[in-house]
């Protein structure tokens, strides 16, 4: 359930930010505001574009490279639990400080596997 949420100051001035689209930007800011409070909402469609475009054609296809571009630019994470899609605010508690936190109903995003192919090796320097 989304509760009163605050826009840090510095989003104005955020390199990530700025290579949004308008209606990227408008998206970016209802996901805010739509958030549980372990910054998690559901994706959906319908809804988002009642809400975030609610006077203007919004087709399938422009929401989802939307949300690609708020995924690419590290703003958001996009995940799938089953057949639900969900997303998630990367830098959430950074940002957000919740007064007595609801435990979020919605999975949590999956966190990546560290294996032996995905560490980086580090040469030593030999001057000889």
């Amino acid at each position: 359930m989304a509760r009163k949420r605050m826009l840090d100051p510095c989003i104005w001035d955020s390199e990530q930010v700025q290579t949004l689209t308008p209606a990227q930007f408008k998206l970016f800011i209802f996901m805010i505001s739509q958030s549980d409070d372990e910054g998690r909402l559901k994706v959906s469609l319908p809804l988002f574009k009642s809400r975030v475009h609610p006077l203007t054609e919004y087709s399938p296809e422009t929401f989802k490279s939307d949300v690609a571009e708020l995924v690419k630019s590290g703003l958001m994470q996009s995940y799938q639990h089953g057949s639900e899609w969900y997303m998630a605010h990367p830098n959430w508690k950074k940002y957000q400080t919740i007064n007595r936190p609801l435990p979020s109903r919605l999975p949590e995003p999956e966190k990546a596997e560290i294996t032996d192919d995905s560490l980086n090796t580090h040469v030593g320097i030999n001057e000889d």
